[in-house]
């Protein structure tokens, strides 16, 4: 009896399983859940999130994706690979938008993973309600070299699940993130009621110092009132904080979201000529 085949065969049998064995399974995309709504909150059905579609309800339900990798490759890497999530949104009648979320860890996380991403507001290609939009509380964010004002919700960092929100967010960085040490840091609020009057809130941060240490300083929080008007695109806000006061144009949608509004400033007489041409 020739053993040379049965040998051979063993042999690849035993390769084979060790080969499987060694190999860990790493995450690619988790299970993703969410609901798509528009900015009255009503659910947006048949809207196209990744390769699922909403139901009724605007709820979508996007399947875990793995992907086996060999273990000793993974070894030597050291840590858990990152991923990066990104699923396109479309539905006709709308203005597209694109999931996007990073997790620097991300492929170490265990399987049946799953993330809420909640309600994604998405915007309607002829919306034009700006008025009530900015009826709401925001925060504002001065960012001069731009000429620009910046409104935010607030949470605004968790509430980020798409492309375009955390390209404002990774810019606003700087801006929003407080201060540590014996830095201070600023953080205007801003909440716009129905009738034009507005209530404004400065906070003055400094630092994350504890409240027992000797030279710890409790923030200083300071507030006003003023008025604000929306006509033709055009936005005036008046208060004693000079910083916010002025004349800004709500102009293209893609400065627009259901999380915030980017805001530019105008002079008085480019208001008026603005006005006029409308």
């Amino acid at each position: 009896m020739n053993t040379v085949p049965i040998l051979r065969n063993f042999v690849v049998l035993i390769i084979a399983i060790l080969l499987l064995s060694s190999c860990v399974s790493r995450l690619i995309r988790p299970s993703l859940i969410g609901t798509i709504v528009d900015f009255d909150g009503n659910p947006v059905e048949n809207c196209t999130v990744g390769s699922a579609k909403t139901d009724k309800y605007g709820y979508f339900k996007l399947a875990e994706i793995r992907k086996n990798r060999f273990f000793f490759t993974e070894v030597f890497a050291m840590e858990a690979p990152s991923i990066f999530v990104s699923e396109h949104i479309h539905k006709d009648g709308y203005k597209d938008e694109k999931i996007e979320i990073f997790h620097k860890y991300g492929g170490g996380l265990p399987k049946g993973t799953q993330w809420s991403l909640d309600s994604i507001h998405i915007m309607e290609s002829s919306f034009d309600d700006y008025a009530k939009l900015l009826q709401n509380s925001w925060i504002a964010v001065d960012v001069s070299d731009e000429n620009a004002l910046y409104l935010l919700r607030h949470n605004f960092k968790e509430r980020c699940k798409t492309k375009k929100c955390n390209i404002i967010s990774n810019k606003l960085y700087p801006y929003i993130n407080k201060s540590s040490g014996d830095t201070m840091a600023i953080s205007t609020h801003l909440n716009l009621k129905e009738n034009g009057q507005m209530d404004v809130v400065k906070i003055r941060h400094y630092g994350y110092k504890s409240s027992s240490a000797p030279d710890f300083k409790a923030n200083d929080t300071l507030r006003t009132w003023g008025k604000w008007s929306f006509k033709s695109n055009n936005l005036l806000l008046s208060s004693d904080f000079k910083e916010i006061n002025g004349n800004y144009l709500v102009s293209e949608a893609e400065y627009v979201g259901y999380n915030y509004i980017i805001l530019r400033r105008f002079e008085y007489k480019e208001v008026e000529q603005s006005r006029s041409n409308n």
